[in-house]
């Protein structure tokens, strides 16, 4: 389960990536300060924990809810847990300005795209920051911190990431292959096997999670896709399949009711039951028939 936890460690670099518009030379910056923060915390994250367990048997650390500060207060006393308290406070707070970026930019884009409410495009007069992202992302974090369901928001996190891990490798090899001239600052190497590492090592982080926030991430992941082939392929169209669906399942009910009424279906059963089966058939395909003609003769917007 702590698999989790230290996946959460490495999704900084996804916001370098964000701030892609803001940055000097993206082309070569990005890959360059993503690799380099990569190595940079493999590096300050190993080093942290050989001094831990080195200092503290790893069972001992196990029920502890602050780990570092309890191996600072065995080490340097009151002060240690002084320090790690600060230090801890000054990560937590650089590591919420990165979020806040992140999701703001990412919400900004959506909406210019056509995803999210045109609201979210808005821009600030003043400092020229999409303000109405920035402040419906905040209170969404805030109203998660607020359950405490720290262990739950950390997988499922892990889940998205991981699912837009895989089709962003998928992407990538759609991309060599069909866009072969297609203008690429940084070039991935070792082609196609980092992808297709990629793909593997994701789908293998998915066992780790939870089943239960599987299940969620996998009805968000689809409620996902839906909104963006209703997006794609357009308001109207949807209403047409829909109500061509409402339509079949309104004849198909009628056709039940039929069958019921005239005693064509091949079991026996009660008069009250055959007249109970025959009247929810009936309302069902009454039901149906109107949401189908309502999709139908519904008019396209604009």
């Amino acid at each position: 389960k702590a698999t989790a936890f230290i996946f959460v460690v490495y999704l900084g670099g996804e916001a370098i990536a964000v701030a892609q518009a803001e940055i000097k030379d993206p082309g070569k910056t990005i890959p360059r300060a993503i690799l380099l923060s990569s190595i940079a915390l493999i590096i300050i994250y190993t080093a942290v924990a050989f001094v831990v367990f080195k200092m503290v048997p790893p069972e001992n650390l196990a029920d502890k809810d602050s780990p570092l500060a309890y191996v600072a207060a065995q080490f340097m006393g009151p002060l240690g847990v002084g320090i790690i308290t600060v230090a801890g406070s000054i990560a937590a707070l650089s590591s919420v300005n990165t979020s806040i970026m992140a999701h703001s930019r990412v919400a900004y884009a959506l909406a210019r795209d056509g995803y999210f409410p045109r609201s979210f495009f808005t821009l600030h007069k003043r400092f020229s920051t999409p303000h109405i992202a920035i402040l419906a992302g905040s209170l969404f974090a805030a109203a998660v911190a607020a359950t405490g369901v720290v262990n739950f928001v950390a997988y499922a996190t892990d889940f998205g990431f991981i699912i837009g891990f895989v089709f962003v490798n998928l992407s990538l090899m759609k991309l060599r292959k069909e866009k072969v001239n297609l203008y690429r600052p940084f070039k991935v190497p070792f082609y196609p096997l980092t992808p297709i590492l990629g793909i593997g090592t994701s789908l293998l982080l998915i066992a780790f999670l939870e089943p239960g926030t599987l299940f969620i991430g996998a009805q968000l992941f689809i409620f996902g896709l839906l909104a963006y082939y209703i997006r794609m392929v357009g308001y109207h169209r949807i209403c047409l399949a829909m109500g061509g669906m409402n339509l079949a399942i309104s004849m198909f009910s009628a056709l039940i009711a039929l069958l019921i009424i005239t005693g064509s279906l091949p079991i026996s059963m009660p008069q009250n039951t055959s007249l109970l089966l025959f009247w929810t058939a009936l309302f069902i395909s009454l039901i149906y028939l109107i949401a189908g003609l309502l999709n139908i003769t519904r008019k396209e917007k604009g």
